[in-house]
């Protein structure tokens, strides 16, 4: 684990080298989450995208970083740090890609919703991201196709030597949260921008680029986002059990 605390310089170099629609996800996700974490305790799960760890140190009251290759230990995903410790806790970029195969990512997204529960506190905040297989995207690369004659809610493409990638239908993955994390809002991430080249054509780039900002955010439109940012309240145990009495 990393332990970040105080002020870092902005980087000068923020996106370099990432092409048109890598900064602006990666401009959706800092401002999803900068609207979040003024003054709070924050532990990044994974360390999907270190320019925004950077951009949250600079207004949070602490940042800690487990980098998704120190969450396992023995093959099992492991978070050790106290429990309700931080007031936001994220995981982006990340969970899609946790294990080697079906059964070993399975084991460790369950791992992971539970540990991201158990080290928020009560009131607390979780941010999720998914890839959805119900996306423009998702038609593109063919997932949307294959996920038709899926019964159980997601897809996990398995690699020779590598991590997987999964897509999660978002029934599915509401399904296998602990009951102390309860959806707040949704924001879809490239839900007009299938491939990277719609991007670069003149004039029609630039306005799906625009766009974006606000089909992410459309109570219809944002359920198709290649990838799904859930904001989830960690609620007390004692309102779990009085709800289900």
């Amino acid at each position: 684990m990393e332990r970040v605390t105080g002020s870092m310089k902005a980087m000068q170099t923020t996106g370099a080298g990432r092409n048109v629609v890598g900064q602006l996800l990666l401009n959706l996700r800092g401002e999803a989450l900068l609207r979040l974490a003024p003054g709070c305790r924050i532990l990044d799960l994974g360390h999907g995208e270190p320019d925004i760890a950077r951009w949250l140190d600079e207004v949070c009251e602490s940042l800690d970083i487990i980098k998704r290759s120190q969450l396992f230990s023995d093959k099992n995903l492991v978070v050790d740090l106290p429990d309700r410790a931080y007031d936001l806790t994220y995981c982006i970029r990340t969970l899609p890609h946790l294990g080697t195969d079906q059964d070993s990512s399975d084991r460790a997204v369950r791992a992971l919703l539970d540990e991201a529960s158990r080290v928020t506190v009560p009131g607390g905040t979780v941010v999720l991201e998914v890839d959805n297989p119900h996306s423009l995207r998702g038609g593109a690369l063919g997932i949307r196709q294959a996920f038709r004659g899926v019964t159980d809610g997601r897809i996990v493409i398995e690699h020779e030597g590598r991590s997987v990638d999964r897509y999660d239908a978002l029934s599915h993955i509401l399904d296998l949260l602990p009951p102390t994390l309860k959806l707040m809002s949704i924001q879809g991430l490239r839900v007009l921008l299938p491939t990277s080249h719609l991007a670069t054509i003149p004039a029609l780039g630039p306005a799906l680029c625009k766009l974006e900002w606000w089909a992410g955010k459309h109570p219809l439109l944002r359920r198709f986002g290649a990838h799904l940012l859930l904001v989830l309240r960690r609620v007390r145990e004692a309102d779990v059990t009085h709800a289900t009495k």
